[in-house]
């Protein structure tokens, strides 16, 4: 929405100011617009850069929350095995990496908005008053004085707000194209847990559960976490699952979930 306003405002006010300063001088009003061509050179570059930086900043924004989310979900475990020290530790250091993307996203925003407009307008207004001064001087072209030079300055000084709307339209931009690449990245993501053509349905659920000769390895690994398991599990009992750490309890209790393709 702000884009939109951005944009609108930015034409509109621009053109007004564009037609303004031709009336007064065509010269002049070609030195002014010069900029403008270097801007839109420069602003495809600087999206690009920027989007590469906001997108590592939302990264670290997100394992930041990842972090938070697991420790919160597992603090029983936590408090369990004494291990506060050792979390508050490792939450620092991802809040440290945090907040240096966020750092460096502004340094290099505002240095480039700093350079693009300040340095570049800077030097458009020394331009246009040295040689509107020295057109004042010669004399040669006739109704420009200085109050025509005033005006000229005035018109061109509204048109700096079309240029610095366009770049913040840049920046809004180049954010919007990091979040929806992010998003499509989910989207678009392929599905894993599916069912193969030849699965059988079953719509009659009696509540029994059986395991045939189970064997299972993690995605990418050759490794088999279950091998040949045989169990059933009537329908209305309860069983308990003991083994030490990794011997693939809760991998057992995943699979019946469908967390993992079978």
């Amino acid at each position: 929405g702000s884009g939109m306003i951005m944009l609108i405002d930015a034409l509109i006010l621009g053109v007004m100011a564009f037609i303004k300063m031709l009336q007064r001088n065509i010269m002049l009003t070609i030195i002014s617009i010069i900029p403008l061509g270097f801007l839109a050179v420069a602003s495809v570059f600087v999206g690009i850069y920027l989007k590469k930086k906001f997108l590592q900043r939302q990264e670290a924004y997100a394992n930041l929350s990842d972090f938070a989310q697991e420790s919160f979900s597992g603090l029983s475990v936590i408090k369990a095995f004494l291990k506060e020290r050792q979390e508050l530790k490792r939450f620092a250091k991802i809040n440290k990496e945090n907040m240096d993307k966020n750092i460096d996203y502004v340094k290099t925003h505002m240095l480039l908005e700093r350079l693009l407009f300040g340095f570049l307008i800077g030097s458009v207004f020394v331009v246009l008053y040295g040689v509107g001064g020295y057109i004042i001087y010669d004399g040669k072209v006739k109704g420009f004085d200085v109050s025509t030079l005033t005006e000229f300055i005035s018109f061109f000084d509204a048109l700096i707000w079309p240029m610095m709307a366009i770049a913040s339209l840049i920046n809004l931009s180049s954010q919007a194209r990091a979040s929806l690449d992010r998003i499509n990245e989910v989207l678009n993501k392929e599905i894993i847990v599916k069912d193969s053509d030849d699965v059988i349905v079953d719509n009659e659920i009696k509540g029994e559960i059986t395991f045939n000769n189970l064997c299972f390895k993690y995605p990418g690994s050759e490794r088999e976490v279950l091998s040949n398991i045989s169990l059933t599990i009537p329908k209305g009992t309860s069983i308990g699952l003991i083994g030490k750490t990794g011997c693939g309890k809760s991998t057992l209790v995943n699979l019946l979930l469908r967390i993992y393709n079978i």
